[in-house]
């Protein structure tokens, strides 16, 4: 999706300062706070410098103070150990006094060898700890968990604990925990994928991903697992981790989880385990052969509550199994290429948005018309088959994503846009079929566009010229430089404010 707003924000900024060197206790503290909902972390931490009413406002205004991190990053000062250059080290001689006391913090590419009293203090509001890329002992995290009393997420990716630690403590508060990557060294260590359960038992939402197999039998996921089963809703793990849900019938309060599911994936092999699911809301698998969709319909019979199916699959398929999920909100596909999907002619009738990749798409259009609450559509990568439309006007669908892979005849754009009058985003990127009749096409149709992104597209000046006349509702375009003239950029930047992004291809 197109990252759009940065510049439109730094608007509000400047007119938030000029407003407060005017009179900044004009408005009560509550005014201010739903005024500062609207900025960034890097925003409010700008308006907190601009008078001290304000910096007591978003110090005393928790929704406001979780918008800020602190990443720490520090030059390398430790010679001791054979490390690659972009490790850092961090010891007790390091004292940041400046530090706010956010609720998030990311230790990132550190050698953590011990920790100054600073952490006391900045760790007992901490809701939120990333350690990404380094070293440390595991009795050391133990020693600084121990000071985080309100902690909710622990994150753990790329990084190498050393070790062995007392385990007799439990972080009951600790909802989120997310394993990615990680290793254990040393003669003698204490793995913390064996007991994660004892230290963290009442988490939620578990995250298992590239797990280090040189010595890890990843069978010993069952016992920590298992553990959880009273308090576990969310739960992923990676291909390291086939078929492991499938002997974990217990998990009966999933909501959201992950599959990773090979040889075939069958009903009978699956049919314990999503029997007993009938919380689950958010559902992503992954297989290279399905022996037929009929598992998936089984499983829309199975779990009444799906909303969320994400499928990474590159064996062929039909999509007859979306009308056994009536309450289905989000589908994304990822296939082959070579394969091709018949949406179904009935649509969906709860449907939002629906992304698709590496498929070629036919029953575009009956799809479309027969799903009346669909929003977004997102194609990557995809061939999208010339139809004939007899459809409707839709008077729901918000958003276009199209990328520059994806193969779409000019005469099924055109269509699109004559058929979907109500889009508010249109991104589109391919090049090949981009002509001159594309802009003022769009600015005939889609009175309420706010936000296009044309980038790889041969953009003339003309059609720049066009959207500053005729794109009455727009906010934000991208476009690509290699075919402007940069006076008529700046021309559609003044333009009733528009944030206009162009970008080196």
């Amino acid at each position: 999706m197109s990252n759009f707003g940065t510049t439109r924000r730094s608007f509000r900024i400047e007119k938030l300062t000029r407003l407060a060197s005017w009179k900044s206790d004009i408005y009560p503290p509550e005014i201010w706070e739903h005024i500062f909902s609207y900025l960034t972390g890097l925003q409010l931490l700008r308006a907190r410098l601009v008078c001290r009413r304000w910096r007591d406002i978003v110090t005393g205004c928790p929704p406001l103070m979780r918008k800020l991190r602190i990443r720490l990053e520090r030059k390398r000062i430790w010679r001791k150990y054979p490390l690659p250059d972009n490790f850092y080290v961090m010891d007790r001689n390091f004292n940041p006094t400046w530090l706010l006391p956010v609720t998030e913090i990311i230790f990132q590419d550190q050698l953590i060898a011990g920790i100054g009293p600073w952490w006391t203090r900045l760790a007992q509001k901490l809701t939120h700890l990333t350690l990404s890329g380094g070293f440390m002992d595991l009795s050391l995290l133990i020693v600084m968990l121990r000071q985080t009393p309100n902690l909710q997420s622990l994150q753990i990716r790329e990084s190498c604990l050393t070790g062995t630690a007392e385990l007799n403590v439990q972080f009951t508060k600790l909802q989120e925990l997310n394993l990615d990557e990680l290793r254990c060294c040393g003669d003698e260590r204490t793995n913390l994928l064996d007991v994660f359960d004892n230290i963290f038992p009442r988490v939620k939402d578990l995250r298992i991903r590239k797990i280090w197999k040189e010595d890890f039998n990843v069978d010993r996921l069952l016992p920590p697992i298992r553990a959880l089963a009273g308090t576990l809703e969310a739960l992923e793990v990676d291909d390291a981790a086939v078929n492991v849900l499938r002997d974990l019938p217990e998990l009966t309060r999933l909501r959201r989880t992950s599959l990773h599911v090979e040889p075939r994936f069958n009903w009978d092999s699956w049919a314990k385990f999503f029997r007993t699911q009938r919380l689950i809301e958010d559902l992503v698998i992954y297989t290279d052969e399905l022996c037929d969709t009929k598992v998936l319909r089984d499983i829309g019979r199975a779990v009444p509550n799906l909303k969320r199916l994400t499928l990474h699959i590159t064996d062929r398929i039909d999509t007859d199994f979306l009308k056994f999920m009536p309450n289905l909100q989000y589908f994304e596909l990822r296939g082959d290429l070579y394969n091709t999907i018949v949406l179904p002619r009935k649509g969906s009738a709860r449907i939002t948005e629906i992304r698709l990749r590496e498929v070629t798409v036919t029953g575009f259009w009956k799809f479309l018309d027969r799903s009346p609450h669909l929003a977004r559509i997102v194609l990557n990568s995809c061939v999208l088959v010339d139809e004939d439309s007899n459809a409707k006007v839709s008077k729901n669908l918000r958003a276009v994503e199209i990328d520059r892979h994806t193969n779409i005849s000019l005469g099924m754009l055109q269509s699109l846009l004559r058929k979907c009058p109500f889009l508010e985003e249109l991104v589109y990127c391919n090049e090949e079929t981009y002509d001159e009749s594309v802009v003022p096409l769009i600015c005939e149709r889609l009175k309420g566009l706010r936000k296009l992104s044309l980038q790889y597209c041969s953009v003339t000046d003309a059609d720049v010229g066009h959207l500053a006349r005729y794109g009455l509702a727009l906010e934000e375009v991208r476009l690509s430089r290699h075919t402007l003239c940069l006076q008529t950029v700046k021309q559609l930047r003044a333009t009733r404010n528009i944030h206009v992004c162009v970008i080196d291809d």
